[in-house]
């Protein structure tokens, strides 16, 4: 479960009880789904919520990272929120009412690669296309 608490660009006020009590009251409907089930919360940023909806995803972010300012040795960064108008059934647009939104999605797990454990284990990778790289010993620890 990932638990986000949504409080816009410049928060006085953070209630994490509410995004505690939400996440908290929403692990029984986690646990009771497959293995690997893996949920979104979004809580508003207030006391009392106006309930949980279950949501599809809003195709695009709530904000935006922007270059705001960069020289040769740094980058300064800036948030800005987005335009968008979410959909009507999305997590965006039932947050902005005030709702707890739980979105089920799909894990990333980890995959098995089939390959020659000699290739690996005491053998050379080829990282020839890779620009300014050089062939890695695999067992080594040089480059």
């Amino acid at each position: 479960m990932a638990v986000s608490l949504d409080v816009g660009m410049n928060p006085t006020v953070f209630h994490w009880d509410t995004a505690a009590r939400s996440a908290i009251g929403l692990l029984p409907i986690l646990n009771g789904q497959p293995r690997g089930t893996a949920m979104n919360v979004n809580v508003p940023n207030r006391p009392d919520p106006r309930g949980v909806r279950q949501c599809t995803l809003a195709p695009f972010g709530i904000v935006q990272t922007t270059i705001a300012e960069s020289e040769e040795s740094y980058v300064r960064l800036a948030v800005e929120e987005l335009p968008n108008i979410p959909t009507e059934d999305s997590d965006a647009a039932c947050l902005a009412q005030g709702s707890v939104t739980m979105t089920g999605v799909d894990s990333v797990t980890e995959r098995h690669i089939e390959v020659d454990a000699d290739q690996l284990i005491g053998g050379t990778v080829d990282i020839s296309a890779v620009p300014g790289a050089s062939p890695l010993s695999a067992g080594s620890g040089t480059r």
